[in-house]
Order: C-alpha cells, then structure tokens, then sequence
C-alpha cells in the first residue's frame, strides 16, 4: 500500500496517534507555539489575514510519503500554497470533513492551488462541484466498550446551528421516560455563551459516555452534509442510533433494528427500539468505513486533479 501523511489542524486530535502505522502518519498543521504566537494564529485565523510561514509546521517540509492529505479544519490557501511549494512533487489531497457551506467563509475553494485533488464526504457537494468522493472513516476497530448502562441515549458536539432540535428532542424523550443526555458546546471559540453550553471533553471521556448509553444521536448539521463521526461511533461500539439523517439507509451498515430515523420512523417506538438488542452487522460492511480501508479508496481511485 501507498504511504499517506495525513495534515490536521492541532485541534482536531479525537483520535490521537490511533492512524500512526507503518504506511500512514498524522502531523499537525501548525508549529507547537507559544501562547504569543498561539494568540497571533487565532486573531490571522478569526480575521481572515495572511499566514506567515512561520506559524506551519516545518515537519511538512519535504515528505517522504507519495500522498498528503489535507483536512479542511482551520485550513488557508496560504497553507496550501506552501504545503505544494515544499512538497512540488507530491500528490495532495484536500478532503472536505465539512460542508462546502460551512467552510466557504474560511476557505475560497476557487483559489485551492492547481495540482491539488478536492475530496468530500458529502456526496452532494461532490455532484455540485465535480469533486471526488470519500467517505466518512473511523479510527477503532468494532468494538463494545466496557461500562454499566446509566442512560438511553447520548448526543456530544458542537452546536452548529443543532440546539434547538437537540432540545425538542429532550422534550420528546422526557415525556417518554427516555434518559437522553446531550454535551453540546460552542460552534466556535468565540461564539456568545449559552447556558446549555459545555466545555469540551477529552475522547475518553466522550466514549465512557457511548459506553454508558444505549443509543448515540446524530443530528445533521445540513441536508447537504455526509455521515458524521457519531453514526459511526454507534456502529463500530455496538451502539443503536438514533438520526434525522434519511440518506442512513444508503450507507452499508444500515439496519432497520439498529438505526431509528427521525421523521420517518414513529417516536412513540422509540423507547422499544433503544431497550431492543443490536442486530449483528456483515463485518465487510463495517470495515468499509476503517481507516485503512479508507486510505485504500485513495489509491483505488485516482482522483482527477483540478
């Protein structure tokens, strides 16, 4: 197999050094700085400015491996100018892990420098904008996670526009002796507070919680957006989900006893389907969504460069 750096933003560390293997290793986007240049990073990054080259991480120059590929978190074109500079003869890889809407503030997809494959999860954008597909991957191997079941069901993310949804589906849950726990918190650093809001947690933390419930919700940022992390946490630990997403039906793991579709499915059943057994799932069908098998579709397909 063809060896991958994969460059995140210093942020985004749920999965730790669990995608470090022989043929794939993950590298920070940005140096570990000081808090004067930590500072300096957020403000150029908040306000849109310029990104001295100075502020990257130096490990990015000169990769050995033949593929790069970029996630979109906290990504400019600055970086990206300087990541093909430093690397001419490498193939990169941009993959959108967010919707084109969501990002197009931060990141004007028109000036991603030629030579550079746009990759997304979501297959609409893919349709819209002529990029190429990838989905959503998952780091753990299938799994239960060990821990006394204290809850029915369990919600952890950002806002993003999901609250008021998550709260009328307390509501919902309350008035059907369903134990719904939820941790939401700020979409961005910077946004007002709000008194639902949480601090972040560490992903231990976030799997205890999987482990304690019967069910993960997953409430869609978009209609335009790809599976998301939490519908696969419910499949590869054992879990039930519950989801607004219609599209669940299309993805390989799908199960009617398993998976429970807001708007579609009665919510008056709900509390039987998350007290009912996880049906068992083709292994094929899980492991489709590994993240070495994920790398692999990399490979497979050679993505037209645009």
């Amino acid at each position: 197999m063809e060896k991958f750096v994969i460059v995140r933003s210093n942020r985004l560390n749920a999965f730790g050094t669990k995608i470090n293997s022989d043929f794939c290793r993950v590298i920070n986007m940005f140096n570990d700085l000081n808090k004067i240049d930590e500072y300096e990073r957020e403000i150029r990054l908040f306000f849109h400015m310029k990104m001295p080259a100075n502020l990257f991480n130096k490990n990015l120059i000169g990769l050995k491996e033949e593929n790069i590929i970029v996630f979109d978190g906290h990504v400019r074109i600055d970086f990206l100018i300087w990541l093909k500079m430093n690397n001419p003869d490498k193939r990169i890889i941009l993959w959108l892990w967010n919707t084109v809407d969501e990002i197009k503030n931060n990141l004007d997809l028109h000036k991603v420098p030629k030579g550079i494959e746009i990759w997304s999860y979501s297959k609409y954008d893919c349709e819209k904008y002529n990029y190429n597909y990838n989905s959503t991957f998952f780091w753990d191997r299938k799994s239960k996670l060990d821990g006394t079941t204290t809850k029915d069901l369990y919600f952890i993310g950002k806002d993003k526009g999901r609250l008021s949804k998550i709260k009328h589906i307390d509501e919902l849950c309350k008035k059907r002796g369903i134990k719904f726990e939820y941790h939401v918190t700020k979409t961005h650093w910077y946004s007002l507070d709000k008194r639902e809001y949480k601090k972040g947690i560490s992903y231990s933390e976030v799997q205890k919680n999987i482990a304690s419930s019967k069910g993960v919700l997953d409430i869609k940022v978009s209609e335009t957006a790809g599976p998301s992390l939490r519908a696969l946490e419910a499949v590869f630990y054992n879990k039930k989900l519950v989801t607004d997403d219609k599209g669940v039906m299309d993805f390989k793991f799908y199960n009617k006893s398993n998976v429970f579709i807001l708007g579609i499915d009665n919510t008056n059943n709900l509390l039987e389907f998350l007290d009912g057994p996880v049906m068992p799932i083709k292994n094929e069908d899980v492991e489709y969504y590994n993240v070495n098998n994920w790398l692999s579709r990399f490979c497979s397909v050679k993505g037209e460069i645009k």
